[in-house]
């Protein structure tokens, strides 16, 4: 690269909130303190079913995927076991075991044709009553959006999860898996 022209000051990127006074009161952080919005998702049913959507794999070719994303056959007993959750796929490119588990479950709702972009992604999140996530993109506009619990084999990571029509919140139980019921 070029060489770095004179400067006048520096001012190390993590100081700048002290320097310019920021705190978390004058950030503008949105509706509700989020910094993003979304509208929910006219293609997700009514129902009266938990609404759970799950992104169970990021990047196939990150060198960790084989920790990060859920196991199919872990996905696949939870399909079948919890008829009371409309499971919804937020999986952009579902592999071929993917594919498959989705055909296989009629209590599953597969996404992917709905999802272009972020905005997009956020919308359908903002359907859910909870999120299920490996992928790191996912967990954070569910985050964001109050409605995660980024699940994992180790469990790190989960949050409250929001909840509408009454459903009770609770943390995620010990192993990583969401901790659901009726209030």
């Amino acid at each position: 690269g070029q060489a770095v022209p004179p400067v006048d000051a520096k001012l190390p990127m993590m100081t700048a909130p002290l320097v310019f006074g920021t705190t978390p009161k004058n950030v503008p952080n949105g509706d509700g303190g989020s910094y993003l919005s979304a509208q929910p998702a006219p293609v997700i049913p009514a129902t009266d079913r938990l609404k759970v959507g799950i992104a169970w794999a990021g990047s196939p070719t990150h060198k960790n995927d084989h920790n990060r994303s859920l196991h199919h056959d872990l996905l696949e007993k939870n399909f079948e076991d919890r008829k009371d959750v409309a499971w919804f796929s937020l999986q952009l490119q579902p592999n071929d075991e993917a594919k498959r588990l989705i055909e296989a479950s009629e209590n599953v709702t597969d996404l992917a044709p709905h999802i272009s972009d972020f905005a997009s992604t956020a919308s359908l999140i903002e359907s859910m009553d909870l999120v299920v996530t490996g992928d790191t993109a996912a967990a954070r506009l569910a985050s964001q959006r109050g409605c995660c619990c980024p699940s994992r084999r180790t469990g790190a990571g989960c949050s409250i999860a929001r909840t509408r029509r009454g459903t009770r919140t609770q943390n995620c139980s010990g192993n990583g898996s969401p901790a659901i019921g009726p209030k």
